[in-house]
Order: C-alpha cells, then sequence, then structure tokens
C-alpha cells in the first residue's frame, strides 16, 4: 500500500511502527491540555496510543483544569494522526457541565488555514475504535460560493469530515448519555471501504454503530447552519451498519440527511443497513423542520451493485424535509420500511412535509419489499407531502407489500406503482352502506380496508378492517361503517394492489356542453366515471331533482349539479349552453411547451371530444396581428410555435369559436455546467483520494434524469454529482435534467498522481550465490521518481540501500523505494536468490522409532543413501539449535528435526525433516471404578472396571496389598480380604503406570436366627437338632449358653448332633457366615417318657391333607423300630427308623379304612410306644 508522509512523519512512522510489533499492555491517557500539540494534548495521546500497540484497548481520557467551555475548546490546527486499531477515545469523562442539550464535554474546532479538504479524525484499515461524548464544529472560510437550490448541497464545504473512517470494523460513534455534537460540516461522519471491484471484503467497513449524536445542530439543538447541511453521516461500500437503535436515547438528531451506498464494490454477498428510530431533517425536539430548503432525500439507501445481497431495515424514525422522505434504490434482499413518521412528527399534527414523494422505492430487481408490518403499530405514517406519499417503479422480480399504514394529507396517492413487468392484485368496491362493504378481487386475496383521510383525498388514513376475497374473487365485511369514505387493497403471493380509487375524477369523464344552434337537440352530460358506488343526486338551477342515474339525459340548456353519498366528493355543476356548435368540443385546459432543447414550442389543445367528428372540425391558430398562421384537422395541437400570444379559432359546420389568448413563452435556457468554482484534489503515492467537486449546474428544470462521470476509458465510475475517491486520470460529467435534452458534457478534468513512482522489472535478472560464499545478485530493475532504495530481507531487514542488489546469499529479497518529497513509497514482489547446489544426495531408506515412557529414546536411523555417503551431517530441531552430527539421530524427544548433509566441498543438501513421535503414555483411568466390600471378612472384596489406555499392550497387571504382597496379576482383583491394594500397569515397552492406592471397606450383614424345635428324649442319649430354615454358604453353630464363646458342634447343613444328654438341658443355636454370626436360639433338651408323639389317626384320600402316619421326635430315635398290624395280627408296615412315612399301603394295595394297631421299639432302656391307629378313606 502507498501512503503520503513526510520525512519528519516517516521517521516517527518508522519509530511508531516499530515499537507497534512490541507486545503492549491496555493504558489510559489523560489528555490535561487544550493546546494544538504538546505534552499533555490530545495529539500526544493519540501518538502515544499508537507507539503502545494494538493488541489491548487503549483509552483516552479527558482532566483539562479549566472547566469552562473556553477552557474545554480545543483549536484543531491540522488533521490527527490517523488512529490506530483498539482505541477508545471517551471525553464523557470530563469534568464539567454538557454543552447545550448534547451529551458533548470537550470541543474540538477545525481551522484549516487554507481552503482544503479537512479532516479531524481519521481511521483506515483499523478496528475496534470509539469516540464519545466529542463536539465537532468547523470554523473555516464561509465566504466561499455557495449553489443554490439542489446543487448547494455540492458545494457546502465539500471534503470537510470531522471523522472519516475507511476500510474498518467494530467502529463505535456515540452511544447513550454519551453522543457527540457535530455542527458545520460537509460531512459529518463519513464511512466507506474499497474504490475497486477488486480489493473486496477485506477493504470493507462492517460492523458499525452510530447512536446518540446530534448533527448539523448547534449546541442548544434548535438552530442551524444552513450552508453547512448537506450529508449528516454518509456510507458507502459497508455493511452491518446499525445508526439509531430501539431505545429513545440511542437516537440520533440529524438535521441533514442519512445516505448509505451498501456494497459499490467488495465481494460481501450479504449484510444489513438498520437506520432506527433518529430524527432526520428535525431539530432537537423533531417538532420542526431543520431547513427551509429540502434535501435530496432524508434517507437514502442505494447501491451500484444490485448483485449484492443487502437487508435493509428502515424503523421508527421521524422524518422531515427532503425532496424524498425516504429512498431505497437498486436493493436486493429484504426491505423493511415500518413504524416510520414521514412528513409529520410523533404526535401527527404538524406538518413537517417533504416536497416529492414520501417513501420511494425502485429498481430494487429482487427484493422483497414490507412497507409497513402485520401489526397497527409497524404502519407508516406518510402525510403533507406534496407530490406522491407512495412511489413504487421498477421492481423486475420483486414484490411490495403495503400494510397498515396511515397515509393522509398528501399531494397526491393514486397510482402507487410503476413500470411493473408483472400484473398485480386487484381490487374493486362495488358497495358501501352503513353495515356493509363489498366488491371482488382477485381471488384468495386478503382484503385491507381503510377510511379515507381527513383531507378528502381519497388515501387510506385509518385502518379498520380486513377479510377475504373467496375464491371466485367476491368479497363481503359486515359492520358498522361510519364513513362512506371507504378505500381498500388486496394483497396476494406478497404483492399488495393499487389501492381502490377515488369515486369520482375529472378526468375520467366527458359531457356534451352545448346546445347545436345549426342542428339544435337536447343533450345529456354521459361518461362519468364513479369508482366506488354511492347513491347519485342531479339538480338543475332550481334545485330540482332532476335524476338519479350517474348520467344525466335529454338536458335542455342550464346549469346541472350532481351531488354523491361521500361527503369528500365535492358538487360538481355542469353548464349547458346554447352557442355555436365548436363550444361543445373546447376546454381551457391546453398545455403549452415553450421552445426548449432548439426545438420550437408547441401548443397541445385541451377539448372534450364526445362528439367528435375529423371530417367536419377544423383548427386554426392565429397569431397576434391576426394572422392564421396554421391550421389542422388534427386535434392534438400545433408544433414548431415560436414564442408570443396566439389564439385558436375551432370551426364546426359554419360555426366557430375563438379561445382565449394563449402565450407561448420565451426559450428556457439550456442547461449547463459551470466549472469557474471546481475543486480538484489531486492523489498522491497513487492512493484513491482524489476528487472534483465545486461544479454548478446552471438552468437545471425540476432534477436530474441522468448524472454519470466516466473515466478516460468510457467507463461510467460514478452516478453522484461530485466524484469522490477516485484514482488519479481523466474524468468527464454528463448530465441531463428532466426535460430530457441532450445530455450536457462537463470539461475534461484530470486527476493527478502526485509523487508517482514507477518500477520495472519485467527484465529482471537473478544470479544464484554458489555453495562456499554469498555471489548472489538481482539487477536490471529500473525506477522512476525515486529518492532512495532499500533492499529488504523476508524478515525486514534492510541490507542494501542500492538499486541493484549485490553479493547476496540465498534468500528472498525485494526491493523498496521511496519519493521523500511527497512521502511515496513502492516495492516489487520478493525475488529469491538459490544457493547453487554440489553434488545432491537423497535418502533411501530409513526407519523412525517412537520415544516411549516419555524418555528421550527416540531415534532416526539412516540405513542408505540413493548414490554416495555424503561427507557430513547436521540435525538441527525445530528452532534451528544444533543436536546431532551424526549420521543417526538418537537418544532425542518427540519432535521434529530437519536433516541436511555435505559434500566434500561444503555445499549443503538440505533432505527435509524428519518426525519422531512419542508414544502415548500408559493410563490408569479409575472415574468408572467399582469396588465391593469384603462381607464378614468373607474374602469376598472385589476391585473392577479400571481403564487401561495408552502405550504398548499387550499389558501385565501386578496388584500388592499394603504389606507389598503380590496378590493378582488380573485387571479385576477378586475374592480378597478388607484392606489397600494398588495396581501397577506395565505395556510392552516396559513402561509403567501406577494406581491410585485403592480401599476395600469390611462390612457385615445381619444374619436369620436358625429356626429349631425343642427336643425330647425318653431316655438319657444322644439328641439332634434340625435347622428348619437352613441356608448355604455358612455353619450351623451350637453353645451351652448365651455366652459360650466355643461351640459344642457344628455343622454346614443344619442336622447338629448333641452328645449324650444326662438330663433336661437348654442349649442355642446360631448360624454364621466368616465373621458374621446370627442371634443365638435357645433349644430345650427334655428327658420324659413321651419321647414320641403319635398321630392315632391319618386320612389318605388324595386330597393331599393327612395322607400319611404323622410320628413326632423321630429324628432322636434313629434306631427305632415300627410296626402296623391289621386286626388279624398281621403285620403290614415295618421300619427300622422312620424315614419314609406309612402311607396306608401294604404291597403296593391300599389297605381298607378300619383300626390297625401300631408297637414302636424306641431303644433298650426305653418302653415301648403301642396303640390303636385309623385309616380313614
Amino acid at each position: 500500500m502507498i501512503l503520503p508522509f513526510t520525512l519528519k512523519k516517516l521517521y516517527l512512522a518508522a519509530i511508531l511502527t516499530l515499537l507497534s510489533c512490541l507486545s503492549a499492555y491496555a493504558d489510559t491517557f489523560i489528555v490535561t491540555s487544550n493546546a494544538d500539540a504538546g505534552p499533555g494534548t490530545l495529539r500526544e495521546a493519540i501518538e502515544k496510543a499508537t507507539a503502545n500497540g494494538t493488541e489491548e484497548m487503549d483509552y483516552i481520557h479527558f482532566n483539562l483544569p479549566d472547566v469552562s467551555e473556553t477552557g474545554r475548546t480545543i483549536i484543531v490546527e491540522m488533521e490527527f494522526p490517523r488512529l490506530s486499531s483498539n482505541l477508545t477515545i471517551d471525553a464523557s469523562t470530563q469534568p464539567g457541565s454538557k454543552f447545550g442539550v448534547s451529551d458533548a464535554k470537550v470541543k474540538l474546532v477545525r481551522e484549516p488555514k487554507v481552503y482544503e479538504e479537512t479532516f479531524v479524525f481519521r481511521a483506515f484499515h483499523c478496528e475496534n475504535i470509539a469516540f464519545y461524548s466529542l463536539f465537532f464544529e468547523y470554523a473555516g472560510n464561509t465566504s466561499s460560493p455557495r449553489e443554490v437550490s439542489f446543487t448547494r448541497f455540492t458545494n457546502a464545504l465539500s471534503g470537510t469530515n470531522f471523522i472519516d473512517v475507511h476500510f474498518s470494523k467494530n467502529i463505535i460513534i456515540g452511544g447513550p448519555f454519551k453522543g457527540n455534537l457535530m455542527s458545520k460540516a460537509s460531512t459529518s461522519i463519513s464511512i466507506g471501504g474499497s474504490n475497486t471491484e477488486s480489493q473486496g471484503l477485506s477493504d470493507s467497513c462492517r460492523n458499525i454503530k452510530i447512536q446518540s449524536n446530534i448533527i448539523d445542530l448547534t449546541q442548544n439543538g434548535n438552530s442551524y447552519a444552513e450552508e453547512f447541511l448537506t450529508n449528516g453521516i454518509s456510507v458507502g461500500d459497508s455493511f452491518d451498519v446499525l445508526i439509531g437503535g430501539e431505545l429513545p436515547q440511542e437516537r440520533n438528531i440529524i438535521a441533514s440527511q442519512v445516505t448509505a451506498n451498501p456494497y459499490s464494490y467488495g465481494d460481501v454477498i450479504k449484510g444489513t443497513i438498520q437506520i432506527i428510530g433518529n430524527f432526520i431533517g428535525t431539530d432537537y425536539s423533531g417538532k420542526n423542520k431543520s431547513s427551509t430548503e429540502a434535501y435530496p432525500a432524508c434517507i437514502s439507501v442505494n447501491s451500484f451493485q444490485p448483485s449484492k445481497t443487502v437487508n435493509v431495515l428502515i424503523k421508527n424514525n421521524v422524518v422531515a424535509n427532503g425532496s424524498i422522505g425516504i429512498s431505497v434504490f437498486n436493493i436486493n434482499g429484504d426491505i423493511i420500511i415500518k413504524g416510520n413518521y414521514v412528513g409529520t412528527d410523533i404526535s401527527q399534527s404538524i406538518d413537517l412535509g417533504n416536497l416529492y414523494d414520501g417513501i420511494t422505492v425502485s429498481y430494487c430487481n429482487s427484493a422483497n419489499i414490507q412497507i409497513g408490518g402485520d401489526n397497527i403499530e409497524d404502519g407508516n405514517i406518510i402525510a403533507f407531502t406534496k407530490y406522491k406519499a407512495l412511489n413504487i417503479s421498477t421492481l423486475g422480480l420483486g414484490h411490495a407489500k403495503i400494510l397498515n399504514n396511515k397515509i393522509y394529507c398528501n399531494g397526491r396517492f393514486y397510482p402507487i406503482y410503476d413500470d411493473l413487468s408483472y400484473e398485480l392484485p386487484f381490487i374493486k368496491i362495488e358497495t358501501i352502506t352503513t353495515n356493509e362493504v363489498k366488491g371482488t378481487a382477485t381471488p384468495n386475496a386478503k382484503i385491507d380496508l381503510y377510511y379515507t383521510d381527513k383531507c378528502c383525498r381519497y388515501q387510506p388514513e385509518t385502518y379498520f378492517a380486513s377479510t377475504v376475497a373467496d375464491n371466485q374473487g367476491n368479497w363481503v365485511y359486515n359492520g358498522i361503517i361510519i364513513s362512506l369514505g371507504v378505500t381498500g387493497s388486496a394483497t396476494f403471493n406478497s404483492s399488495t394492489s393499487e389501492f381502490n380509487t377515488p369515486p369520482l375524477l375529472e378526468k375520467d369523464f366527458s359531457f356534451s356542453a352545448e346546445i347545436d344552434n345549426c342542428n339544435p337537440s337536447p343533450v345529456a352530460i354521459q361518461t362519468l366515471h364513479l369508482s366506488k358506488p354511492m347513491p347519485i343526486k342531479w339538480y338543475n338551477s332550481k334545485g330540482e331533482l332532476i335524476s338519479t342515474d350517474l348520467n344525466a339525459t335529454n338536458l335542455n340548456e342550464g346549469k346541472y349539479t350532481i351531488v354523491t353519498g361521500d361527503p369528500c366528493v365535492q358538487s360538481n355543476t355542469y353548464e349547458i349552453k346554447s352557442n355555436t356548435p365548436a363550444n361543445q368540443y373546447y376546454s381551457s385546459e391546453n398545455e403549452i411547451l415553450p421552445p426548449t432543447c432548439g426545438q420550437k414550442g408547441r401548443i397541445i389543445l385541451g377539448f372534450d371530444f364526445i362528439h367528435y367528428d375529423p371530417n367536419i372540425c377544423y383548427f386554426y391558430l392565429k397569431n397576434s396581428k391576426g394572422d392564421i398562421i396554421q391550421s389542422t384537422e388534427k386535434y392534438g395541437g400545433f408544433s414548431n410555435v415560436d414564442p408570443g400570444e396566439y389564439s385558436i379559432i375551432i370551426t364546426r359546420n359554419n360555426c366557430s369559436i375563438e379561445t382565449e389568448k394563449l402565450i407561448v413563452p420565451n426559450e428556457v435556457p439550456s442547461l449547463s455546467i459551470n466549472s469557474d468554482h471546481v475543486r480538484i484534489q489531486n492523489t498522491v503515492c497513487g492512493y484513491k483520494q482524489g476528487y472534483i467537486k465545486g461544479l454548478i449546474f446552471e438552468n437545471m428544470q425540476q432534477g436530474l434524469l441522468t448524472c454519470e462521470w466516466r473515466n478516460e476509458a468510457g467507463e461510467v465510475v460514478s452516478h453522484g454529482i461530485y466524484l469522490e475517491n477516485a484514482p488519479s486520470g481523466k474524468y468527464q460529467l454528463t448530465i441531463q435534467d428532466i426535460r430530457g435534452c441532450t445530455p450536457v458534457k462537463s470539461e475534461v478534468f484530470i486527476i493527478e498522481n502526485k509523487g508517482e513512482i514507477k518500477i520495472d522489472y519485467s527484465s529482471v535478472k537473478i544470479t544464484n550465490t554458489s555453495c562456499k560464499s554469498a555471489t548472489g545478485s538481482i539487477k536490471n530493475i529500473s525506477a522512476s521518481g525515486v529518492s532512495r532504495y532499500e533492499w529488504l530481507t523476508e524478515s525486514g531487514t534492510v541490507v542494501s540501500s542500492q538499486l541493484e542488489l549485490d553479493a547476496a546469499p540465498e534468500g528472498r529479497y525485494k526491493l523498496k523505494v521511496y519519493n521523500s518529497t511527497y512521502g511515496c513509497f513502492d516495492e516489487t514482489p520478493f525475488f529469491e536468490i538459490i544457493k547453487e547446489k554440489g553434488k545432491t544426495y537423497q535418502v533411501s531408506v530409513f526407519e523412525q522409532h517412537k520415544t516411549t515412557c516419555g524418555r528421550a529414546n527416540g531415534s532416526i536411523t539412516i540405513k542408505g543413501f540413493v548414490s554416495d555417503i555424503p561427507a557430513a551431517f547436521k540435525w538441527t530441531d525445530a528452532q534451528g539449535n544444533l543436536i546431532s552430527q551424526d549420521q543417526n539421530l538418537t537418544n532425542v524427544t518427540s519432535g521434529t528435526y530437519h536433516y541436511y548433509v555435505y559434500s566434500p566441498e561444503t555445499c549443503e543438501t538440505d533432505l527435509g525433516t524428519f518426525s519422531i513421535e512419542s508414544t502415548p503414555p500408559v493410563l490408569i483411568s479409575q472415574n468408572s471404578l467399582r469396588v465391593t466390600a469384603d462381607f464378614c471378612d468373607f474374602s469376598n472384596g472385589s476391585i473392577k472396571n479400571i481403564k487401561v489406555s495408552g502405550g504398548t499392550p499387550p499389558y501385565a497387571y501386578t496388584w500388592k496389598n499394603d504389606k507389598g504382597e503380590t496378590i493378582s496379576d488380573k485387571l479385576d482383583l477378586v475374592n480378597v480380604v478388607s484392606g489397600n491394594y494398588t495396581l501397577t500397569v506395565k505395556d510392552d515397552t516396559g513402561c509403567e503406570a501406577f494406581s491410585n492406592t485403592i480401599n476395600i471397606a469390611p462390612s457385615s450383614i445381619q444374619l436369620t436366627s436358625p429356626l429349631v424345635n425343642n427336643v425330647t428324649l425318653c431316655s438319657p442319649g444322644t439328641a439332634v437338632f434340625v435347622v428348619r430354615n437352613t441356608e448355604n454358604g455358612g455353619t450351623y453353630k451350637v453353645y451351652e449358653s448365651p455366652i459360650s464363646s466355643a461351640p459344642i458342634a457344628q455343622s454346614a447343613n443344619g442336622i447338629l448332633t448333641i452328645g449324650k444328654v444326662e438330663h433336661d438341658q437348654t442349649y442355642f443355636v446360631s448360624f454364621s457366615k466368616g465373621s458374621c454370626e446370627s442371634e443365638r436360639t435357645e433349644v430345650k433338651v427334655s428327658l420324659t417318657s413321651d419321647a414320641v408323639q403319635v398321630s392315632n389317626v391319618f386320612t389318605p384320600n388324595g386330597d393331599g391333607k393327612n395322607e400319611v402316619w404323622e410320628i413326632g421326635n423321630m429324628q432322636q430315635n434313629p434306631s427305632a423300630e415300627i410296626s402296623v398290624f391289621n386286626r388279624y395280627g398281621q403285620m403290614v408296615f415295618h421300619s427300622i427308623g422312620y424315614h419314609t412315612p406309612f402311607d396306608g399301603t401294604y404291597k403296593s394295595q391300599k389297605l381298607p379304612s378300619g383300626t390297625y394297631y401300631y408297637v414302636i421299639h424306641l431303644k433298650a432302656d426305653c418302653p415301648a410306644v403301642v396303640g390303636p391307629l385309623t385309616i380313614i378313606r
């Protein structure tokens, strides 16, 4: 990039650039002096902030000791140094009161010494800059020539910008309670981007926020300097821009206009422009116009690149005093215009009307346009414009929805659309009564109904209802209708129709006005057009009702008045005269076109032709001398008419009439361009900052149809009335005003390029260096306009100050040249000097070995070369440090290593980089660990679900207890006692990892006490205890007392045998698992003759109850002999022990019911037990 600077500035910039490359910390610089330069000044603070670097946000605060207005005023004699990134200039920190109604607390007065383009702050290629609470004022010469009307905007201090930002992002200008005040500049805020298509996205501005500022008003907020009003805010080639905001304190008050020209160039394809909640074209109150002359447009959004997509939101603004209130041109994207007050204030009672249109949208060929919205509060208020409230034209494929707007008292409303390539929906109101409105429309369209405006101009002022047309297009609304002044629209497929036209239009009817004396007969007032149905009454001059039809017929000479049911339709009175028949053709609405564009004048006749007959009607043009100079049978009029006084004679049959005098004025002077006050700024160093301004358009009529700046190649480079941000070259302006005369061209203007440098390296000659010494050179480059040379390496080191580079080692070099007069510089691309290679080498086979265990044990083994073995070797690490001079690289950490080899002549061959990877360390993850406690010291503790990763599988596992004893070699540790355990994992390379110490806690459980019956013995002997609720995995024990520590008998199956019992005695039985033991159950052993309990009856009948003979306590008599006899003495059952009970069968045959006898022999010293036994079936 080429930048202008003086030698002194070059020296300073070099120092600041060097400093900015160093690490810096955020800092705050305090302004304590209101001088232009020197210690404690704002200028010094900006220079310090630049020197501090751009990595962190720096702040400039103010503490001027004199808090009077004079003490807080800084006279800025020259532009401040260009700002660097990450800088906030915050004057809200200054002690003292605010200036007037603004938030500003420090005043900056720009006072140039000559009439020139002037700036206060400029930022190029920056980001994150903010300006708060500053009062900007221009104090330059205001006596220079000023244009009037339309062209005065081109000259008012042209080029005077307070804040000028280009190619930057994240810019904040003002904010709630910290807004800026700006007065008397051609453009207070200028935001811009690239000037050429090739510079692209990086040279667009983006993320711009402008809030809470007062622009082009003095500090009292109510007065302004009219000469200075041009663009308050100008945004070009930018996207994601917010001007204003949703909150009242974010509102900008802008006495002039806001223009946004997004995506003139660059490669951005989508972005946003949001203009929200501002007062534009008013004073601080929003209730008074800011100027007596209107601007081209209060809000203008215009793109020269319709292929780019930009979404536009214009919302809740008060817009006043523009030729056009809101203008959107050539935008493709979503265009939403809602909630604005156009031509009136928020109260909707004050006329702030615009001279031409309220809202204009045109050439938005692929846009989705919404004017208003689905909710009442989304509607725009459009009032008091002098021409059209809405003007939508040339949309291509774009569509517009017009919803819920309030439109009243504008000069015109119909039609809204022009030059569309598709058919709009339609609506027709056919009936209006006090309780019904109905009509036809595009089938399925949404119908919105409005009461017409209070100014009786049939504009949709008050929305009151909606309905939907059916499939045949019929629609009806039933409800209370408070006025017959009703209009409506139809919306279908994102397009809104024209509104239903007024009920009676003068241009839509004609009537017979005379009774032909030559052929008298009754005449008619007919072909009237009424677009809305309503009652019609015709009255004669006596007030008598003569007809209720739309057309009155069979009328004689006299005056007739038509009256409708709509109070806004004025009564029209028509007179039928008895006169020559020519009277019935004549109308005084003649149009006279003065001579212009080298053509003579024309008179276009205004006649009604109800009975026009070209065969018998003649027209004669008579001059002031009484001479007939033209005649025609055509009713169009007369051409080639010189300036002067004329009348027209109309004849029919032998009757004639002569019109009143018509005056054709003198020729209107042609449009011309006055360049007496043209101002041309040349470019410096090729930077695109040239401009051509100050041209005056003389004799312009109404406005421009064409405005084009072309370069010497004939390409259109701008459509503005002045040329800005232009490169050097030749330019010519072509304009054409509304008359459509031959376009007028200006003289050719030349923007020179001061300090131009030309470098020609098309024939550059590069000599490579040898491998032994620096013999490289770069020559055959020519340069003009140069005072100093620098050859630089890629690192920026200057190695020569000559035009030609000699004795250079290998490397990349570029030539940088300077023009010290203008501070310009330019540079070549990098040229490369290559070291000539001697013999070259190439590795044929090599092996790489990863590092393990995080150690320096990696290696690269070079096993062979393609040809000869080099004479020397060198290995370096990624930072270039020498690691080894051996052929192979061993015992190194993981990383990238560079390998160089050398021939016997010491010529180096770079064999590239080799990488040594590291084996991931062995990792033990205990995140999902599951530990099971050891219950009752039963050795059932476990440690499971440890995850092992990294290293080189397979792994070896070693579990050790807290005594260091090896317990297991499995990953899961199971069946161990409580205690502390540690796992060691070793991978296949011997790398180890250790777990944390893991504790298996002891645990106990509540065991169920045994259920044991008491025992009776017939004599001293052995007792057997049988546990009824046995469990596996434990031991049953018998104790002599509840507190005995040692059992006298134990078993795992629940059958416990006690030695000889000599007398009645109590024992205690428990169940244990490991160290856990249940409560002890008391069991009594009794010595009695009733040693067994014998049942005398049983019923083996198959019902599952009492099926066998029950004998209790037989477990104590395992050797007892049991016999059963029938009544005949025959033994039918015999058993030693009673393991298989008697079931009432003998030899598998059922015994009959009856009485049987049993004999039970228990022991030798116990008596036999005998008795009857009854079987019942």
